[in-house]
């Protein structure tokens, strides 16, 4: 019982973390669609009365229940995260704010559905690595790992193939197919992306613009250049020179001036070079990576960043 709970729940809650329960196939069902029926005797027109057609989702888990069984999860010390907005999995109550209080219920509802009680411990990496090596693994039921701490369990076969565990369907719209394409290593997949943490979402880096700014200088509307295929490298970087100024006029750039672009250094770079399509790592036919750093396209990109963005620290 144990084990099916372990993957059932791992099916049902699994995102962004590893499993270490079972390696069994997993059988692909196709999803249930129900949709609303239009209300008998309307005479309304269909355009007025046709309800909105509801897609519903099965997880294709069978109806069983577990007995109170306390399902534990590890997390990787959570409040270390400070960049998260929500780095929790589990809360005692309902906060009223709405991503916590969203929580708080799901749990409530799959604790219901199978009767069991969902129990949140931290950890470190190499807490969670002692609980598998000494062979007490059946202690937790699942881990929750960032990428980095990750690796040093796949290295060392403590983790299984999303592929083969059962009860999980990649192919299931709660997954992200994007982190699938990528995250995946000669078709083994063992680390994966779902609805059931907001990290992926925390995480997500964007681009601002100071509106004043652009009003003032009567710059023009990057939505706009966007919109027409002229948003680049060199549009950003000229319109940035643009407003970039040496308030205080001391004839160097300190704390005191302005400047037209803040942002983390190891931030930067990177996501700009994603933006143009680019990458530092691809897959060939194999869908083994290698480094793709060697390209033209890439070359450019990269020189565009050293060239236009010198940043400070």
């Amino acid at each position: 019982m144990k084990k099916t709970l372990c993957l059932i729940l791992a099916a049902l809650m699994l995102a962004s973390s590893f499993v270490s329960c079972s390696d069994n196939k997993a059988e692909n069902t196709p999803d249930d669609t129900t949709a609303a029926a239009p209300i008998a005797g309307d005479t309304a027109s269909a355009a007025e009365t046709e309800p909105e057609v509801v897609e519903t989702i099965s997880d294709d888990l069978p109806e069983i229940t577990f007995d109170g069984h306390e399902y534990i999860i590890y997390n990787s010390n959570p409040e270390t995260n400070t960049w998260y907005t929500t780095v929790h999995v589990t809360f005692e109550e309902d906060t009223g704010e709405p991503i916590t209080s969203a929580i708080f219920y799901r749990n409530i509802a799959v604790e219901d559905r199978f009767d069991i009680k969902i129990t949140e411990v931290e950890h470190t990496a190499a807490e969670a690595k002692a609980v598998i090596t000494a062979g007490t693994a059946e202690d937790m039921d699942l881990m929750l790992l960032d990428g980095g701490e990750a690796i040093g369990l796949i290295q060392g076969k403590m983790v299984y193939d999303y592929n083969t565990v059962n009860y999980i369907n990649l192919d299931k719209p709660y997954w992200d197919q994007n982190a699938r394409k990528y995250l995946s290593m000669a078709g083994k997949y063992y680390g994966g992306v779902g609805d059931f943490l907001t990290t992926t979402l925390d995480e997500t880096v964007g681009l601002f613009f100071n509106r004043a700014l652009l009003d003032a200088y009567q710059l023009e509307d990057p939505y706009e250049l966007v919109d027409n295929m002229k948003w680049t490298l060199d549009k950003f970087a000229e319109m940035g020179a643009t407003v970039s100024n040496d308030t205080n006029g001391d004839g160097k750039y300190t704390d005191m001036d302005r400047y037209s672009l803040l942002g983390l250094r190891f931030n930067v770079y990177p996501m700009l070079i994603y933006g143009t399509g680019e990458s530092y790592v691809k897959k060939d036919e194999n869908d083994a990576p290698y480094i793709s750093i060697s390209t033209d396209r890439f070359i450019s990109a990269f020189e565009k960043n050293r060239r236009h963005l010198p940043l400070r620290r």
